[in-house]
């Protein structure tokens, strides 16, 4: 979610504006700027954040000014996020900035970045789990080994820490080492026996789980990704036992600088007895499909429900890897119109999200769900699906309920 060359890519700095004749007509920013920035972007860009520059302060900012302005018109900046107007989401006022909201900000920028009337530092956004009461890591830290690709899959058991049935309603992923994380998948082992063929025999400090990376009979709870913020239901949740055998898959993607890092992920989750909804995580989307090499190609596959009831959508996580360049998913209802569920023209690796809609979406008996994503392989290599990051994937895993 980060763009290093933001300030590398500045086309001007704002002039000094005690020297300046600034048009009264021309945005400010304590009237204008700051609430889209205090909004938008200060949740990365302050002191110590992920972003580039510091953006809550107005001395702080301004010489930033023309950088900002660069970064919204060349559309790196916000990051890549879900389409809000395929369907509302949780947090979409926050991660989608309108066009007349990026015109203000040039505006702003090209008119000698003024100050206006003074205003206080801005207060970032919190971007955590509130209410987290269980934090589970890895049991034995993990020296990263990947293969001559450098991919590695890592699994191992987790401590069941519940006594009695429980929901998570929350889901924080604590990435011990960023670097090499590509992604986590958390899951529940129906059978309790996994690992059981990965034809290892001692499973005690976890076991490769590249092949298959998700057993048959694992129900997922959550996945991560680079940039993922914190996931919250507000009256749902996933059941777990006491006894559930909770797995942590950890796929790694090393540079050979980063072989032999030592990582010791984990969660935190907010938890409840009971809930309104019990919900669950599936993954939908095409596989075997090829990418020619310097093409632009599609990937789609068709789903029909075959549920003698409706399915409650909750939100959903898009995933593909480096070479994504959009995607769609949608519902063909029986009428011939459709329900967009998610959609997006634009994607950055770095930051995925899972989407919490406003208002779930109802897939009902005999609909077609379609996922379709595309890619741009600028390589001289045909790239595969696989689960590699030098592969693509184009996966939909979607929160749901059985009504």
């Amino acid at each position: 979610m980060l763009v290093s060359l933001l300030l590398a890519c500045a086309t001007g700095t704002a002039t000094d504006s005690a020297d300046a004749q600034i048009d009264p007509s021309v945005p400010t920013w304590g009237a204008d700027v700051a609430p889209i920035v205090e909004r938008s972007c200060s949740g990365c860009h302050h002191e110590g954040g992920l972003g580039t520059g510091d953006f809550t302060t107005y001395a702080a900012a301004r010489p930033m000014a023309g950088a900002m302005a660069s970064a919204l018109g060349a559309s790196r900046m916000p990051p890549p996020a879900m389409d809000p107007t395929c369907r509302s989401y949780v947090g979409h006022e926050r991660l989608v900035l309108t066009a007349e909201e990026t015109a203000l900000v040039t505006a702003w920028a090209e008119g000698g970045a003024p100050e206006g009337d003074p205003i206080d530092a801005l207060t970032p956004p919190s971007i955590s789990l509130d209410g987290a009461d269980v934090e589970v890591t890895l049991p034995i830290a993990h020296t990263v080994a990947p293969d001559t690709d450098g991919n590695e899959y890592h699994c191992q058991v987790l401590e069941n820490p519940f006594t009695e049935p429980t929901y998570i309603t929350g889901f924080d992923v604590l990435v011990d080492q960023p670097a090499v994380v590509h992604h986590t998948l958390l899951a529940i082992d129906y059978g309790g026996d996994a690992g059981a063929g990965s034809g290892e025999s001692d499973l005690t400090d976890g076991w490769d789980c590249r092949n298959p990376i998700a057993e048959d009979d694992w129900g997922i709870l959550h996945a991560w990704a680079p940039g993922m913020e914190p996931t919250a239901f507000e009256d749902g949740g996933l059941l777990v036992n006491p006894g559930d055998q909770i797995v942590l898959q950890m796929h790694y993607y090393a540079q050979p600088s980063d072989v032999g890092t030592i990582d010791q992920s984990g969660y935190r989750f907010r938890t409840a007895p009971k809930v309104t909804h019990t919900i669950a995580m599936a993954p939908m989307g095409p596989t075997g499909f090829r990418i020619a090499a310097g093409e632009v190609e599609d990937a789609t596959e068709d789903y029909l429900n075959d549920y003698n009831v409706d399915i409650t959508v909750y939100g959903v996580f898009p995933h593909m890897h480096t070479l994504g360049q959009g995607y769609e998913s949608t519902l063909q209802n029986a009428d011939g119109s459709t329900t967009c569920l998610a959609r997006a023209n634009a994607w950055d690796f770095g930051h995925q999200m899972t989407y919490l809609y406003d208002e779930p979406a109802i897939w009902h008996k005999g609909e077609t769900l379609t996922t379709r994503c595309t890619y741009d392989n600028t390589t001289d290599s045909t790239v595969t699906y696989g689960e590699g990051t030098n592969q693509e994937m184009c996966f939909f895993l979607f929160y749901y309920g059985v009504n």
